[in-house]
């Protein structure tokens, strides 16, 4: 990732301010909801089309083969599953 001088930065963390440092919760919510606002705003998405941060992991938890979640027992990975599991015989 580079910063606003276009210079390359290394960090260990995934989300983290242009220098490296890591970004708190708190301010890491603020940015995805501002994100979805200019996504709504630019017209890329409708209103209603809007997702959370949390539904974004759930969704990649329900989709993955063995629901990874991060959570190692089946009740912590339950909070993420959001789909109707295949039954035998369904179309």
């Amino acid at each position: 990732m580079a910063d606003s001088s276009g210079i390359s930065v290394h960090s260990k963390h995934l989300f983290h301010d242009p220098d490296g440092s890591t970004i708190s919760n708190k301010e890491f919510s603020a940015r995805f909801k501002d994100c979805m606002s200019r996504c709504v705003a630019s017209g890329k998405i409708t209103a209603e089309e809007r997702f959370t941060f949390h539904q974004l992991k759930a969704k990649g938890a329900s989709d993955h083969e063995d629901n990874h979640s991060g959570h190692k027992t089946k009740k912590g990975k339950k909070i993420y599953i959001n789909k109707t599991p295949k039954v035998k015989g369904s179309r």
